[in-house]
């Protein structure tokens, strides 16, 4: 049964059954470099699959489609997909461009392209076939990015199947599935650090599990009104919001601080706190470090890694709310109220060693990471 629903899979992941819109067909506007630039387009897509850039390859798909799909679901199903298919094989056979219907959710593209592929992948008994396929394009005014299927059964069919399903182990590091919990407003108020907790580290470790870096869980301590943690960093004590200490890989969290906002009903905004310090984590798991003298690859400035992290929070949290843990409403509530307030204020410099980013940038920058995944926020993994 598994492997007939691969092999299925495999198959309908990237072809569709409705034509482009009768007579709507190659016309005298589709120009040499529309037709270049869809190759490039599709060609990228070839690569990244069989590079098993994951990452990229739900990045580059249309953001109408990433709506219907979570990035860790996806992941999941690239895997097993393109585990199958023959790496440096697939061809593009033929473009038309027109004017299409998704029949997920019946919206119409105007400038849209089916372009035909042949790939060699391999059957549910391990044998080399050559298969017919078929990918939908549509320029988003900025680009050519691609749905994952006009299905609505298979899209369906694919968000049941791998609710729940466990990443592929990456060098020595374990992997868990992101957990399906209850939304964020709807957990008891001392089980919501817990709750974020659990599905940051399943998130990243399932992003990270398709790439060379390995990830370990960071520490969390948890630090109580009145109370101060000696941290390798230095001391926590309460007012100090949240940090993430590089030195001893832990991130310490100001309970009250938090808690209050959760008091407040901005559940979702002490979450993007937890997020933001958790992007540190992931950060440094990459190689990442923060320097007033940059003078290689992975020595960057301080606002640099600070709108990072922003970035990466608005990726989790774009995942999440399609997951249901978050309300969109809870998270344009927090990008514009709470991430605008922690912009630093004018006497800080851009360069300053501790800069994060003014208001404005701050928001633009977990925007990006919530509307373009991780190419928005200058990052491939």
């Amino acid at each position: 049964m598994v492997k007939r629903f691969l092999f299925a899979a495999m198959v309908l992941l990237l072809s569709v059954s409705v034509p482009l819109a009768s007579g709507s067909a190659q016309t005298d506007t589709v120009t040499a470099r529309d037709q270049a630039q869809v190759a490039m387009a599709v060609n990228n897509l070839f690569e990244m699959a069989g590079a098993l850039d994951y990452n990229g390859l739900y990045d580059a798909m249309h953001p109408d489609s990433q709506n219907v799909i979570s990035r860790t679901v996806a992941l999941n199903l690239f895997n097993d997909v393109y585990s199958r298919v023959v790496s440096g094989q697939s061809q593009i056979v033929g473009m038309e461009f027109g004017q299409w219907t998704w029949e997920v959710k019946g919206t119409t593209y105007p400038n849209a392209v089916v372009v035909n592929i042949v790939q060699q992948v391999l059957d549910e008994n391990n044998k080399p076939t050559w298969v017919e396929d078929r990918i939908f394009l549509a320029n988003d005014g900025a680009a050519w990015r691609w749905f994952i299927s006009d299905s609505s059964d298979f899209i369906d069919q694919v968000n049941s199947y791998y609710a729940g399903a466990s990443a592929p182990e990456s060098g020595s590091s374990t992997t868990s599935a992101v957990p399906q919990v209850t939304n964020l407003n709807d957990v008891p108020r001392d089980q919501i650090f817990q709750v974020v907790v659990n599905d940051l580290d399943a998130f990243y470790r399932d992003v990270l599990s398709y790439t060379d870096f390995i990830y370990e869980s960071p520490g969390v301590v948890v630090v109580a009104a009145g109370d101060s943690v000696m941290s390798a960093c230095g001391p926590a004590s309460t007012g100090f919001y949240g940090f993430y200490c590089p030195l001893d890989s832990t991130m310490y969290l100001d309970e009250p601080f938090l808690l209050d906002m959760v008091d407040q009903g901005n559940a979702f905004a002490a979450a993007f706190v937890i997020a933001h310090e958790w992007a540190h984590h992931v950060q440094t798991s990459i190689g990442l470090e923060r320097t007033t003298r940059p003078d290689a690859w992975n020595e960057v400035h301080s606002i640099e890694l600070e709108l990072m992290a922003d970035c990466f929070s608005g990726v989790w949290a774009r995942d999440a709310e399609l997951r249901g843990l978050v309300d969109p409403g809870d998270i344009e509530s927090a990008i514009n109220d709470l991430v605008f307030s922690l912009g630093d204020p004018k006497f800080i410099g851009e360069y300053d060693p501790q800069a994060h980013g003014n208001g404005q940038q701050r928001v633009r920058a977990t925007l990006n990471g919530y509307e373009q995944g991780f190419t928005g926020c200058n990052l491939s993994i």
